[in-house]
């Protein structure tokens, strides 16, 4: 992403890493996509990607609420918990039948 769109875009280029560290500051989000991008799946090319994934999402979830956008992870990455990349667990709590999150 060019400098000026993540400067507009609070460098939300950056999102994974600052949820996976969210004391991290904002200024330093950039050195930390450097150290971890190795297990990070590949990042959208533009905003305009990155809404059409999410658009397209959330039209899917209107006819399937299980639906998630699952990115591939590279072969290196070692995910935190194993569990939490299986459909089943990333649907867990979804009630199908009512469209609601029984976590309510």
């Amino acid at each position: 992403m060019n400098p000026i769109s993540r400067w507009i875009y609070w460098n939300m280029n950056y999102h994974v890493e600052h949820h996976m560290f969210p004391m991290v500051p904002y200024h330093a989000l950039g050195r930390l996509h450097e150290a971890i991008k190795h297990d990070l799946p590949p990042a959208s090319g533009s905003i305009f990607a990155a809404y059409r994934e999410v658009l397209s999402a959330i039209w899917k979830q209107r006819r399937d609420i299980t639906y998630f956008h699952r990115k591939k992870l590279p072969p290196t990455a070692r995910p935190y918990r194993e569990e939490f990349h299986e459909p089943e667990v990333a649907t867990l709590g979804v009630d199908s039948g009512r469209g609601r999150n029984r976590c309510q």
